[in-house]
């Protein structure tokens, strides 16, 4: 989440986040949010949060530019997060 909002910033992260776990997506990481997550298989999560972000970046404008490089750190940030998990 927090290389997305690097990316994409805080509250689109957020929002990305919310809307993977079947949120509401307001943009507030509170207590809902945070249960939302804990109660989410890891793996589905990782999936479905990778999924999302790469969606937002094949809507921007500038996708056919930067796509690829965002494409690949996407990739990236995905295997690290799945290794984390053990």
């Amino acid at each position: 989440m927090f290389d997305f909002a690097v990316q994409a910033g805080p509250a689109r992260s957020i929002k990305t986040l919310q809307a993977a776990l079947g949120e509401k997506p307001d943009g507030r990481f509170d207590s809902t949010t945070l249960e939302a997550v804990w109660a989410t298989d890891s793996d589905l999560l990782v999936e479905d949060f990778t999924q999302a972000k790469g969606a937002f970046y094949r809507a921007l404008p500038t996708f056919k530019t930067f796509g690829r490089g965002w494409l690949y750190r996407l990739a990236e940030v995905k295997l690290n997060a799945t290794s984390m998990m053990g």
